[in-house]
């Protein structure tokens, strides 16, 4: 019965049911999707028996249980998608096996372990969706070693440890989001060699040190967040001329370079709130793009009228709990 099926697509129903076992059967098919219903039950280990399987698509529903080891023999998978769901437990170390895999999303379970090295063997892998569980341990530094990433997403969850230097080999790197985690040391300067990168987030960590000046070679940069941990010295003049909102609230940030820099000329969104700026230096040209500038709890000790000058575009202007005089 149905041993020619190769596309079953059955999502955005009102399906209650387990996966039943007798989905191993169908040894042809290609796309397996049932995302969106209220599925339920654990993901049959039959399932490593589909092995011209390409896509499996399962987000938005009710199931549980871990992630079979199985799914590592499904060698034609592109992509698998459990998004979600309750899935706990482990990410299976076969699931490095899966070398024509592009997207692995499994974002949004109550998965618990640490990010399996193996997963550096994915080679095509474009797309890495691992938020919203609790994975803990640190991020491997195999994960230098997917040259196609486009996509990291690792927030909210329990890791722990630095961001690896091999990351600045993720040269198609586009977006980045490490935040809300226990990530400690410093930015390494190999973020600099992710020229692709539009968007940077490692908000509500415990970062320390500098922000590096190799961050201005991020060329492409439009929104970078680094606000929530314990960053300390200058902001850099190296801010690149595409970055639009920049987000460096609640550090120990003591100084600020960036009227030398281009940024000024994009930039519409500035948070250094909560710092330990004692001026802020806002050049001949001013903020010209300028929307929202927010100020507020830092030393700053100057005239208010020299704030205004050069902010024709401003909208939100947050100035409160600090010496401004005039």
């Amino acid at each position: 019965m149905l041993a020619n099926l190769e596309l079953l697509n059955l999502s955005r129903n009102l399906i209650k049911a387990t996966i039943p076992p007798e989905v191993g059967k169908l040894s042809k098919l290609l796309t397996l999707r049932l995302d969106y219903n209220n599925i339920q039950g654990t993901m049959p280990t039959e399932v490593g028996m589909l092995s011209q399987l390409q896509n499996v698509v399962l987000h938005n529903n009710i199931m549980n249980g871990t992630i079979p080891k199985e799914v590592g023999m499904l060698s034609q998978v592109q992509r698998l998608d459990l998004a979600n769901n309750n899935f706990d437990g482990t990410i299976p170390s076969e699931i490095g096996i899966l070398r024509q895999i592009e997207i692995l999303q499994l974002s949004n379970n109550n998965i618990h372990s640490a990010i399996p090295p193996e997963i550096g063997v994915m080679s095509q892998l474009q797309y890495l969706a691992l938020s919203d569980n609790n994975i803990n341990g640190t991020i491997p530094t195999e994960v230098g070693m997917l040259s196609r990433l486009e996509t990291l997403y690792l927030y909210s969850n329990l890791i722990t440890g630095r961001i690896p230097t091999e990351i600045g080999m993720l040269s198609q790197l586009q977006h980045i989001f490490l935040y809300i985690n226990n990530i400690t040391g410093t930015i390494p300067t190999e973020v600099g060699n992710l020229s692709k990168l539009t968007e940077f987030n490692i908000g509500n960590n415990s970062i320390t040190g500098p922000i590096p000046t190799e961050i201005g070679m991020m060329s492409n940069i439009s929104k970078m967040v680094v606000s929530h941990n314990s960053l300390t010295g200058t902001i850099p003049s190296g801010m690149l001329s595409n970055l639009q909102s920049l987000h460096l609230s609640h550090n120990r940030l003591s100084k600020s370079m960036l009227h030398l820099s281009n940024a000024t000329s994009s930039l519409q969104y500035l948070n250094i709130s909560n710092n330990v700026l004692t001026s802020f230096p806002f050049g001949e040209n001013g903020f010209k793009e300028l929307e929202t500038l927010d100020l507020t709890q830092n030393l700053i000790r100057q005239d208010v009228f020299m704030v205004l000058d050069g902010l024709s575009s401003i909208k939100n202007l947050l100035l409160s709990n600090n010496f401004f005089y005039g």
